[in-house]
């Protein structure tokens, strides 16, 4: 079955859905790593309000972008980066886990990096967890290197993709 993935910025109407994807793509992502309370807290925490206000200003001041993938009228998944410490780094990206390997993630990096072109990026950055393999795995095949200088603690390593 092929997917007609559409790409479009996030709109202020699109919070609640991203947030119950990215409850559903924590689960999986990090069920071998943190518990259930520690997950739903985590989302309450970086998908609050608060947060997406914050969001969409930088986003108007042209600091940040956040894709979502839309399939059949549903967020399928999503990505966000920000421009940080003199760095365009990606803060979030994820895939409905029932649609991983199907090529939604690439479109997203993809969009990324368009944008960041646009910017006149010549690199940007993604911490993964260190447990998250699938991510790892997934940052790697796009072209991630392993750059251990720009560590965000023992648990988040670094990669680097120059454009």
């Amino acid at each position: 079955m092929g997917y007609m993935i559409t790409l479009r910025r996030i709109r202020k109407k699109d919070i609640e859905e991203v947030r119950n994807l990215a409850l559903k793509s924590w689960r999986f992502a990090y069920k071998n790593i943190y518990k259930e309370k520690t997950i739903q807290k985590m989302i309450l925490d970086y998908y609050s309000d608060k947060n997406f206000e914050k969001e969409f200003k930088d986003i108007k001041k042209g600091k940040a972008e956040f894709i979502v993938a839309i399939d059949s009228n549903k967020i399928v998944g999503y990505a966000h980066i920000a421009y940080e410490k003199r760095m365009w780094d990606v803060i979030r990206i994820y895939v409905n886990p029932k649609l991983l390997r199907k090529g939604i993630g690439s479109k997203l990096i993809s969009k990324i990096e368009f944008f960041l072109k646009k910017k006149n990026a010549k690199k940007y950055t993604i911490h993964p967890h260190v447990k998250n393999k699938i991510a790892i795995n997934f940052y790697k095949k796009a072209g991630f290197v392993r750059e251990p200088k720009r560590d965000n603690g023992w648990n988040s390593p670094c990669f680097i993709k120059h454009l």
